[in-house]
């Protein structure tokens, strides 16, 4: 029985869909749903299987990666601090509410005629939410540490899925 509170979504995928991805024959399907797409497989997976859908990620996420790659300026030729993570502004919860500023508020820091000025950042993301492994990944790619600052402090979209994936697949709607 289904709680009346309990809120559920239904879908259709194509029969095209369904048999390019090999799934035709199914009589269910699993989805995997981590945060900002939905994976759909086989509730039983072989080995090759198991091997296929990695490579088909793997695939998604090179294009993905490339994509912020040539977003952001390369790092040759650029100084060290390029790859550097700025410091996290922290201040005492005490003289952020004096100030008015809520504590879990994101801060930025700056010298103004030789005085430190500590205020709110409109950045809705900085690169201490990318979790540091990512991180590692997109430096090791030549991405611009700053350039990615940039890209997440606008919170705007920079993939656009309706020109076709990074990685070439197609996109499918139904509509």
């Amino acid at each position: 029985m289904t709680d009346q509170n309990e809120k559920t979504k239904c879908f259709h995928l194509s029969e095209d869909l369904l048999q390019k991805s090999g799934l035709e024959n199914e009589a269910s399907l699993f989805f995997h749903t981590p945060d900002e797409c939905v994976v759909a497989t086989r509730m039983q997976l072989t080995a090759m299987e198991a091997l296929r859908l990695m490579e088909a990620l793997s695939s998604i996420i090179t294009g993905l990666g490339h994509s912020i790659v040539t977003l952001t300026e390369p790092c040759t030729d650029m100084p060290d601090d390029c790859m550097e993570i700025p410091p996290r502004v922290t201040v005492p919860a005490d003289l952020l509410e004096d100030a008015g500023i809520p504590a879990n508020a994101k801060l930025e820091a700056d010298v103004v005629d030789g005085v430190l000025q500590v205020f709110e950042s409109n950045d809705v993301y900085d690169l201490h939410d990318v979790p540091e492994h990512l991180l590692q990944v997109l430096i090791g790619a030549g991405v611009c540490l700053p350039g990615l600052a940039r890209l997440l402090g606008d919170d705007e979209a920079v993939i656009d899925f309706t020109q076709g994936a990074p990685d070439g697949t197609q996109m499918w709607d139904d509509e």
